[in-house]
């Protein structure tokens, strides 16, 4: 059964209060408190929070615009909606400047007027639960974005070809606390076969996670993470439901290169550097020393291959959360009415589905390290060209990226850009043409990353100032071609051709 909305409705005419209340709630999605003055309703609103005020504008010892410039100031999401027997024209302005949602204006029949309102509120309460979602989801997916980055960072720690055991759970504990919500106030602590390793400040508190590390099936210590700030809110923890999952993630990962590690050890102890084939095999010293280095071996097989599934679920869960990301907003844009916020939602749906999309390229391919360029922009192109599709109108997706293949950091800013790039040509460079050329060019030299992006359209006006545009794609682009220190530069003789250089990234 869905939520009721609680609404807060204020008028210092108590008949129309008890008409409004009676109206409103017989629909039976509505619960309405009411309040006679602008006194009352502040005292009401102190121990009560509602998903939207209705409120008189001329009331004894102040007006509706007063009252709404305090609710701005402490309930700021609350929606607001002026309800008035006064039709002056600077009221609706300043209601609306000082960030009213709607004005109505009472007069007429009782039924039309509070289904009028009614609908009012019912949007205004829709919009604001849904620009609250998308903010909470926002959230997640940047807490999602931290833990995978530090589950990246692991691996590469615990694949570091030189780095000793000691140093392996040194750089571990420090890295931990970059994964949580709170890294400034998070501790970690990891004790290995009685030597410790701690962040420093490291002390248990109420707010704590334990998890236990086993090495060749025998517990050999534990991980630990501490959350050592104040948190004022006693309902909750600190530490998100999810973070348990980033700390067993992480203890995998350890637990492969710890396993690893002691298999690559003990294959130089007692192997040296001796292939198994120039072995004297009668000498029954030679031959344990090989039948020690393969089942080393067999060891690094083992874990390299455990390794490689943990990896492939950990991609496979950053799919799965960010498809859930993107049906979340393509839920919430059915309640949006305004064909702008439609649209950047729409198109947020896009961006987020072209990281997805890097994810499930890796958990379908035998290769886990790196991305197939041509097969990632051949993918992406076609969920934008279906995005974009109108009857009658035939554009093509043409790319020469002869065998560029590039790690997952390197995938997804690249995805992004191209996705942008895409998405603007499709939109605006065939307006009056049912046919045209989108061209995608990429070249891979050492860490140089050459992309040419050009389309046979109508192209951009001349007097426009593309490098500050107010357009969120192309900002967003110019973003990361700055984060992986690249140029960018734009040809608008034969249409648009951006040409760019980039870093790859490790």
């Amino acid at each position: 059964m869905p939520e009721k909305i609680a609404i807060l409705y204020v008028d210092d005419e108590p008949d129309l209060l008890v008409i409004g209340r009676q109206f409103l709630e017989t629909p039976g999605d509505f619960t309405v408190s009411t309040a006679e003055s602008v006194a009352d309703a502040k005292a009401i609103l102190i121990n009560k929070p509602f998903d939207a005020i209705v409120s008189d504008y001329q009331m004894p010892g102040t007006n509706g615009i007063e009252f709404l410039k305090y609710v701005r100031q402490r309930y700021p999401d609350t929606p607001f909606i002026l309800f008035t027997g006064r039709g002056r024209e600077e009221v609706v302005i300043e209601a609306i400047n000082n960030g009213a949602e709607a004005y109505l204006q009472k007069g007429g029949a009782p039924l039309p007027q509070f289904a009028e309102l009614a609908q009012k509120i019912r949007v205004a309460v829709d919009k604001c639960r849904a620009i609250r979602a998308l903010q909470r989801q926002t959230v997640v997916l940047g807490e999602r974005v931290k833990e995978l980055a530090c589950l990246y960072k692991l691996t590469e720690i615990v694949n570091a070809p030189e780095i000793s055991l000691e140093g392996m759970l040194k750089e571990t504990v420090d890295l931990i606390p970059s994964g949580y919500q709170h890294p400034k106030f998070t501790r970690a602590h990891i004790m290995f076969r009685g030597a410790e390793f701690s962040t420093p400040g490291f002390q248990r508190s109420i707010w704590n996670q334990n998890f236990p590390l086993f090495v060749d099936g025998e517990w050999a210590g534990s991980v630990e993470v501490s959350y050592n700030g104040e948190w004022a809110d006693a309902n909750s923890a600190p530490f998100l439901a999810e973070e348990s999952s980033l700390l067993r993630g992480l203890v995998r990962l350890l637990e492969n290169g710890i396993a690893r590690k002691i298999a690559d050890d003990r294959l130089r102890d007692n192997c040296g550097i001796r292939a198994p084939e120039t072995l004297n095999v009668a000498d029954p010293v030679l031959k344990g020393e090989r039948d020690l280095r393969l089942a080393a071996e067999k060891d690094l097989k083992r874990s390299r291959a455990l390794q490689e599934q943990l990896l492939r679920e950990v991609r496979q869960s950053v799919k799965n959360n960010l498809h859930t990301v993107h049906d979340l907003l393509g839920l919430q844009s059915k309640y949006i009415r305004d064909d702008k916020v439609l649209t950047a939602l729409q198109e947020s749906q896009n961006r987020i589905k072209a990281m997805a999309l890097v994810h499930e390229i890796v958990y379908q391919s035998p290769e886990i390290a790196n991305i197939d360029l041509d097969l990632y922009v051949k993918s992406l192109g076609k969920n934008l060209f279906e995005f974009y599709s109108r009857k009658g109108r035939e554009i093509i997706l043409r790319t020469d990226i002869p065998g560029v293949t590039l790690g997952v950091n390197t995938a997804i800013p690249i995805g992004l850009i191209l996705n942008e790039l895409m998405s603007n040509a499709l939109k605006h460079a065939f307006p009056n043409r049912n046919t045209g050329e989108i061209f995608i060019r990429v070249r891979k030299k050492d860490r140089n990353i050459s992309i040419g992006f050009r389309d046979d359209g109508a192209g951009m006006p001349r007097d426009l100032n593309w490098r500050d545009t107010r357009s969120l794609g192309l900002r967003m682009v110019f973003s990361i071609v700055g984060q992986m220190k690249g140029t960018i530069g734009l040809d608008r003789s034969r249409g648009t051709e951006f040409s760019m250089v980039l870093e790859e990234r490790k």
